[in-house]
């Protein structure tokens, strides 16, 4: 083997070494990154459905107030229709 081969043998051995040293390190890191990938998708899911509850709990309270409406509504027309009868008598 030349000096050379013996040389570019022994930096790929170090790298391999140093690969390897790391490798926990970078396995962590993969982890982490699963992790944090999972994290921010239950969040959206979470806020999503958040969204959707406040949506459906607003529509709701449209629909009662719009009925409290009409039913005020009735209210004062039968009020007025009241107040006349009750000049003429």
């Amino acid at each position: 083997m030349s000096e050379l081969e013996i040389e570019v043998g022994k930096i790929f051995t170090k790298y391999l070494e140093e690969v390897i040293e790391y490798s926990d390190v970078i396995v962590g890191i993969e982890d982490k990154i699963y992790n944090v990938d999972e994290s921010i998708e239950r969040n959206y899911d979470y806020a999503i459905q958040h969204a959707d509850d406040i949506n459906s709990n607003l529509s709701c309270d449209i629909e009662e107030l719009k009925s409290e409406i009409e039913n005020l509504k009735d209210m004062i027309e039968d009020l007025k229709e009241e107040v006349p009868n009750n000049e003429q008598n």
